[in-house]
């Protein structure tokens, strides 16, 4: 039988005659042997397990440090220790809802930005404080290098640096202004001890001179590239990786080649983003598993504000798309995932809607008892308009085994599912070796609803119920319940 690339990527062309393909929940890998079945195969993107609650609203920032985890939800600072326990050390944060910036220096100093206010706590003592000279509310840190933090001062285009190795100390007099473009700075961040700054139009880095402005411009250091949003950047793969603009368009995906500017976004990728409501929102953060380094992008706009995580796979070059399922619901929201950091050996995310702190892994199979909807639209099948005729198709999947060894009362019955009728009644549904149903009544708790996806229909779920034929036996039927 012949091959036609099922396997693959995200790539949803702005006409889908040409193209309409998706992956969602689920990452293309190569087969770097070249002698397996298939060029790319489909795995299942992680699950999530909860590794703790911060009781608080929303996961806005995460640190690891020296071996110990910071993390901010809504307007508290936490300590979270190895076994997912956790200390209050703040309740009093600013807190704009956006994220928190850390930094961290040898002197046991980590300092962070909340709501526009610099906080710093003592690693020793755990009290947290305010620091005296900053000129004014700050957008983010950008960093620690060289003995120096160094802040972004909000609606302008100036950057201001600590006191050498006391972030309790910002010199009024070490400001500097960015010279060799006049638009305020729109984010940065220090990577190979030098500074990116980037402007709506532009970018430019600095390195440490040890000059009287502590950091000056790189000779060649220019790009014509600027940044289109503050928190869409990251770094991951030894550069830096952002959302793009220059004074002729906006949101392009971009990698960093020394100071060259490499375009890493698709033409259906710069399609779906520009047409979202806003990008200006977009929060990425980098993850890396099983070789894959990936660049996660949520924008929080999109999807009708139910959002939407697009993820670039450095080893393929490949977008594909991550997503949750609402149990309630049954809609499809952005990734649960704000953040990441790795500590105490495993890869944790905070939750954008809650103070859940999570593991992230593909060993695990769903996220947190809810499962894990994947999605596959291949590309489009042609030959010169001529009909192609298919008797058979292949699908090789693999099937899952279950956990070794086994669950302690695991029932050997049949599979059932609980699904309602039309007036809410649960029943339990079982099916025979040629398809005929079973039903019985079930006093049981209610369960997840089955929901499914209306593909001619955007944004159409129906919940899967029981009917009844004449003859009163029981057929699947489906209600609308979302739209």
């Amino acid at each position: 039988m012949g091959r036609f690339g099922f396997n693959g990527g995200s790539y949803s062309a702005r006409s889908p005659v040409a193209d309409a393909e998706r992956a969602i929940n689920l990452i293309p890998e190569k087969d770097e042997s070249g002698q397996g079945k298939s060029a790319l195969q489909l795995y299942t993107r992680p699950g999530l397990r909860k590794f703790c609650a911060l009781n608080d609203a929303a996961g806005r920032g995460t640190h690891y440090y020296k071996g110990r985890l910071f993390a901010v939800a809504g307007s508290t600072l936490y300590e979270v220790f190895a076994d997912g326990t956790q200390n209050q050390l703040y309740q009093l944060l600013a807190n704009d809802g956006l994220p928190v910036s850390f930094a961290g220096n040898q002197a046991n100093q980590i300092c962070f930005a909340s709501g526009g206010t610099v906080y710093l706590l003592d690693m020793t003592s755990n009290k947290v404080t305010q620091p005296a000279g900053l000129q004014g509310p700050v957008s983010m840190l950008g960093g620690y290098a060289d003995g120096y933090f160094v802040a972004l001062l909000a609606n302008s285009g100036k950057f201001q640096f600590s006191a050498l190795l006391d972030g309790s100390n910002w010199p009024g007099l070490q400001i500097d202004q960015v010279s060799v473009f006049p638009d305020n700075i729109t984010t940065f961040i220090i990577d190979h001890r030098e500074l990116i700054v980037g402007g709506p139009k532009s970018g430019v880095g600095y390195y440490d001179s040890g000059s009287g402005n502590i950091y000056d411009v790189i000779p060649g250091g220019y790009m014509e590239i600027g940044a289109a949003a503050t928190w869409g950047r990251c770094k991951l793969d030894n550069t830096v990786f952002w959302w793009g603009r220059d004074e002729n368009g906006s949101m392009m995906g971009f990698r960093a080649q020394g100071y060259q500017p490499a375009r890493i976004s698709t033409h259906a990728i710069e399609y779906a983003v520009q047409n979202y409501p806003s990008w200006a929102d977009v929060e990425c953060f980098a993850f890396q598993e099983y070789g894959h380094t990936f660049w996660v992008s949520r924008f929080p706009s999109a999807n009708n504000g139910l959002g939407t995580t697009l993820v670039y796979d450095v080893s393929t070059g490949l977008w594909h798309e991550w997503d949750w399922t609402d149990p309630n619901s049954g809609a499809h929201y952005a990734h649960l995932a704000r953040n990441h950091v790795f500590a105490f050996d495993k890869h944790l995310v905070q939750d954008w809607r809650s103070g859940n702190l999570y593991e992230m892994s593909s060993r695990f199979a769903d996220d947190d008892g809810m499962p894990i909807i994947a999605d596959r639209i291949g590309p489009s099948i042609a030959r010169e308009n001529d009909w192609i005729y298919h008797n058979q198709i292949e699908l090789d999947i693999e099937k899952g085994l279950g956990p070794t060894p086994g669950l302690a009362g695991l029932s050997e019955q049949p599979a059932q599912i609980i699904l309602p009728d039309a007036n809410g009644n649960l029943y339990a549904v079982t099916a025979n070796d040629d398809g005929t149903l079973n039903y019985a009544a079930w006093a049981g708790s209610p369960q997840t609803p089955l929901i499914l996806n209306d593909y001619q229909a955007s944004g159409v779920l129906w919940q899967v119920i029981i009917d009844f034929n004449e003859a009163g036996q029981a057929v699947l039927g489906t209600k609308q319940v979302y739209s």
